[in-house]
Formats: C-alpha cells, structure tokens, sequence
C-alpha cells in the first residue's frame, strides 16, 4: 500500500476503488497521504504522519476496502490480513506487526479488534484488492 518501488520484491500490486467508481464493496473509508504515500483511514481525523507535524495529507479521492468489520464481499482476488493502526491510522501489513514502527510514539503499530459475539476479540481484517 506504499507508493515506494523498493517494497515490490515478492508483492502483488494491490487496488482500491474509489468514491467515483460504481463499484460498491467494501467501505468508503480510506484516504492516501500526499505526503508519506501510504493508506490511512481518514474517518478519526487525519492520524499520525512520519513526514507531516500536522497529520496526513489526505487525497481528494476516498477509497473503500474490504473487512470482516461490515460491507459486502466482492468476489474479487484479496489478501488479508492487512490491519488498522488505532494510533497512526495507517492500514499495515499485519504479519510484522511486532517489528513494525509506528509513527506516533514509537514502538509498534496498536492493531484495531472488535468483539465478535462468538469468539470474543477479533483482529480487524482489511483486504485490498490484487492483481
């Protein structure tokens, strides 16, 4: 979800429609940074940016993603087990998450749960799109 040339060894190219599109899945909630190049969920403000004092610089466009947190399920091909950061707001890679570095304090990205009402806590799980 970075828009650096060096992270590309061994990734799909991912995709996120946006608020233009007709297509429907997922939730609007999304916005990329005009300053840090990444994904961050705009709905709580403009959260924590590395290369921002004054928070991420949102695009004009928002974008929806896929999640086990409510929308509808495209049949589309998606990878999950991409996160929310509840400091940063960033949207990361959840498998690193322990030596991941949030831009807000320091230490590791807080990742989003919910109370599922059969299994108790719950990561959020975010699916963007591949090709």
């Amino acid at each position: 979800m970075w828009d650096h040339n060096h992270y590309t060894n061994g990734s799909w190219t991912f995709w996120l429609p946006d608020d233009q599109s007709t297509d429907t899945f997922g939730r609007l909630l999304l916005k990329w940074c005009q300053t840090c190049k990444a994904v961050y969920f705009a709905g709580s403000g403009r959260g924590v940016c590395p290369n921002n004092g004054n928070g991420h610089t949102p695009s004009a466009r928002a974008y929806r993603i896929e999640s086990n947190v409510g929308g509808t399920i495209s049949g589309f091909a998606k990878q999950s087990g991409w996160r929310r950061c509840e400091r940063c707001l960033l949207l990361c890679w959840g498998a690193g998450w322990l030596d991941s570095h949030c831009p807000m304090g320091g230490g590791a990205h807080v990742m989003a749960c919910f109370i599922h009402p059969t299994l108790g806590w719950v990561f959020e799980d975010y699916m963007p799109r591949h090709t």
